[in-house]
């Protein structure tokens, strides 16, 4: 009986080593997705459960399979002109008033927002780098290759003005990564995260590595903010009000400019995200109502409220930078408005070209 009590006893135990490796295998397999739900839940907070962000997943696979299908309908080649300006010189003597500042005295450049500046899924090609942020391509202070070769950015630009800028971010990562540098945009930031990254903002340059002479060096700050507050308006109507949309912009302009000597705000309005609802056709409209639930809402009033609010941000934009507490020969904020009354670019047919998306039908594809 012993031998056969010994091999019970061999087998039992190697069933339960089967066991053991199956079920590591599994969770190894399971990692991945259980991090992409988490990241999919901080940079979406419309999406309110893990089932939501599984069937989020499921469905952007199925875009990317179909964009691979059809590699003619997603080209999104564009065909730069060369740059021919002559770039204007720095000033002769560096300005002490920022109204008299040229492009080529801009030493620093910097970025606060959500992820359309920190470039999430830009160049995403599938399920697992849809959730990378490629700041390098970021189109505020990316600051990979060169405008010559096809990356533009308005770093590549200002780097023809002035070719030793510094603070742009580089290749991929968080905020938090090294080569983020000065881009402290937050994937899922709404108006009111702001005040925190201008926080960073200011500690990242104050630091002995960053090569920023804090007090002396011009600097550009571009701020863009807007479009996770109008997809959750619907929802969070006074959280997300006009109202308090503008006291939380005001709030982070007056701590700059208490705190940052020498900076030129570049102050972008938000986008109208109702805008996207015309893709409702196919996974794209699938995706938005995971993503934008307010913006992408079957209910036309809700769209209506949603658009009216995007509008008066913008309007709340401009109201803010024309007081008086912000002309100061040290700071001053400009609203870009090329955000307002834009539109989706179309098709030669007339329909509406997502090329210029990530496979998640939201984010700006590089």
């Amino acid at each position: 009986q012993t031998p056969l009590v010994g091999t019970a006893t061999a087998m039992r135990t190697a069933l339960l080593l089967c066991f053991v490796v199956l079920a590591l295998a599994a969770m190894a397999l399971a990692m991945p997705q259980i991090s992409q739900i988490r990241q999919i839940r901080q940079v979406l907070p419309q999406i309110d459960s893990d089932a939501e962000a599984q069937s989020f997943l499921e469905l952007v696979q199925k875009e990317i399979n179909h964009r691979e299908a059809h590699p003619a309908e997603f080209d999104d080649t564009v065909n730069i002109p060369k740059w021919d300006c002559e770039p204007f010189a720095p000033s002769p003597k560096v300005p002490t008033s920022v109204h008299k500042l040229l492009p080529g005295d801009i030493k620093v450049i910097s970025a606060l927002g959500d992820s359309l500046t920190a470039a999430f899924g830009a160049k995403a090609g599938s399920i697992f780098s849809i959730f990378t942020e490629y700041r390098g391509v970021s189109w505020s202070v990316g600051g990979d290759k060169s405008l010559d070769d096809g990356v533009v950015t308005l770093t590549n630009i200002m780097r023809k003005y002035n070719p030793d800028i510094i603070g742009f971010s580089t290749g991929t990562g968080k905020a938090d990564t090294t080569n983020s540098h000065l881009n402290q945009a937050v994937s899922g930031a709404v108006s009111k995260d702001l005040l925190g990254q201008a926080k960073n903002l200011i500690s990242r340059m104050k630091a002995a590595n960053s090569g920023v002479d804090f007090e002396q060096d011009w600097k550009m700050l571009t701020i863009w903010v807007g479009p996770n507050n109008l997809c959750d308006v619907c929802k969070k109507p006074e959280e997300n009000s006009v109202e308090t949309h503008g006291a939380e912009i005001e709030a982070v302009l007056d701590y700059l400019k208490a705190n940052l000597p020498r900076v030129f705000v570049n102050l972008v309005p938000t986008l109208d995200v109702t805008l996207l609802y015309p893709l409702k056709n196919g996974v794209c409209g699938l995706l938005h109502n995971f993503e934008c639930k307010c913006g992408a809402s079957s209910d036309a009033k809700v769209r209506e409220m949603v658009s009216r609010t995007a509008t008066e941000y913008q309007s709340k934009l401009f109201e803010i930078v024309q007081k008086s507490k912000y002309i100061d020969d040290s700071f001053t904020v400009v609203v870009q408005p090329w955000t307002v009354n834009t539109e989706i670019p179309t098709k030669a047919d007339g329909s509406l070209d997502s090329s210029y998306f990530a496979p998640d039908c939201f984010h700006f594809a590089a």
